[in-house]
């Protein structure tokens, strides 16, 4: 916990200098984790379709394609929203 502390930290000297940067390093981490842990459930998309689905507006076409964006949609909560998340076995 200490060392997630310290890496809070320092991620604000990097903020600064490089927002363009720190913003494509954080939209390529979303697209290969929504990738990733998709794959690993078994849904697949075109390669075409991922970025448009992840970062974009693109409307889903098939169930494939409605799963990613559902967890890019959960990953969006989770990053904006998590401190007023509150856990429980519904949820």
């Amino acid at each position: 916990m200490t060392d997630i502390a310290e890496a809070k930290g320092r991620q604000r000297l990097y903020i600064k200098p490089a927002p363009q940067l720190l913003k494509a390093l954080r939209e390529m981490a979303l697209i290969q984790s929504v990738e990733s842990s998709n794959r690993i459930e078994g849904v697949t998309v075109a390669p075409e379709r991922l970025v448009p689905l992840v970062v974009g507006k693109a409307k889903p076409r098939d169930r494939s394609e409605e799963e990613i964006r559902g967890y890019r949609r959960a990953l969006s909560l989770i990053h904006t929203d998590a401190q007023k998340l509150e856990v429980t076995p519904d949820f």
